[in-house]
């Protein structure tokens, strides 16, 4: 994704997908989670409608996800060094034996990976019987510089399996703080 914009995916000889990286390396994503998903319980997971920034097995899925300012205000744009939060939203469908690990990303124009962090990394307790919630990172100083960000959440089993990866949420601008 960083060195490129564009990638041809190819299997077993013929030609997968040929366009955008970015959606390139989603479908080969999403293509090899159905894989896994295939060998450990032996069928396909149910279709669910979602939209491209979307891959995983969906047995959870993010419902929403958004940023809040030092005043808990939804926000898209914050100033550097700002204490912010960033909200995950969920819904499992169906319990892992392995448990859950949310993370999150700010991704620059490039798409390179700026700043990410997760639940098992900041060892923030979320609990084993998960159905419906809200996971919240709390970032008090936020260790980015002046410029436009896009951002990134996921749920993954403990095991690796990605159940939801949600790429893009939004935008965020990130203005400098003069003081």
């Amino acid at each position: 994704r960083s060195f490129c914009d564009r990638a041809i995916w190819v299997n077993k000889g013929k030609i997968v997908f040929d366009g955008d990286a970015n959606k390139a390396v989603d479908k080969y994503m999403s293509y090899m989670t159905e894989e896994q998903a295939s060998k450990e319980d032996g069928a396909p997971n149910e279709e669910i409608n979602v939209d491209d920034n979307h891959f995983g097995k969906y047995k959870g899925m993010i419902t929403d996800a958004y940023l809040l300012d030092e005043n808990d205000n939804r926000t898209f744009i914050q100033t550097t060094k700002k204490h912010t939060k960033l909200v995950i939203e969920y819904d499992i469908k169906h319990k892992s034996e392995y448990g859950y690990v949310f993370g999150m990303g700010f991704f620059d124009e490039s798409n390179r990976c700026i700043y990410a962090t997760n639940t098992k990394l900041d060892d923030v307790k979320i609990g084993d019987n998960l159905t419906k919630g809200k996971v919240i990172f709390d970032i008090p100083s936020l260790p980015l510089m002046s410029g436009k960000y896009s951002v990134n959440a996921s749920i993954v089993d403990n095991n690796g399996t990605p159940l939801d990866f949600y790429r893009s949420i939004g935008t965020m601008k990130i203005v400098a703080n003069n003081k």
